[in-house]
């Protein structure tokens, strides 16, 4: 239990965010008009899981066990250095596991004023042809 105590500590940082109560976060409403636009495509997201990697533990923000898909909602911190850093590593570590990740910047969709629907079909389709995603269109 004590090494246990060890890797908490090391991970801190990560443990609080993976941790935090869903309403505190700041893309709630994306993450809930993706997970009921894909219904419709049989893809079923899930929220609160965790992934294992070489790193550690992460918790994307939409994972869909099925396809291996992982989906990640990023606001404006992921535009700064540090935050690009973090997301190569990030997406790295889910790469590595098998898994395909959609990255949905909240910036381009009020710029572009598409929905999180919108922006993620075509990615989902481009998925469906090159990488065998199992998503009814």
């Amino acid at each position: 239990m004590a090494d246990m105590g060890m890797t908490l500590n090391k991970k801190k940082a990560f443990i609080h965010k993976a941790f935090r109560k869903a309403s505190e976060e700041p893309d709630v409403q994306v993450k809930r008009e993706i997970k009921n636009a894909l219904v419709k495509y049989k893809i079923l997201l899930l929220e609160n899981e965790t992934v294992k990697t070489d790193n550690g533990y992460r918790r994307p923000d939409l994972l869909d066990k099925t396809n291996k898909l992982v989906i990640e909602i990023d606001g404006t911190w992921h535009g700064t250095q540090k935050g690009q850093k973090h997301d190569e590593k990030r997406n790295a570590d889910y790469i590595q596991q098998g898994f395909k990740v959609i990255i949905v910047e909240t910036e381009l969709l009020n710029f572009l004023e598409i929905s999180p629907e919108q922006y993620i079909v075509p990615c989902l389709y481009q998925m469906k042809i090159f990488n065998n995603l199992k998503v009814d269109f």
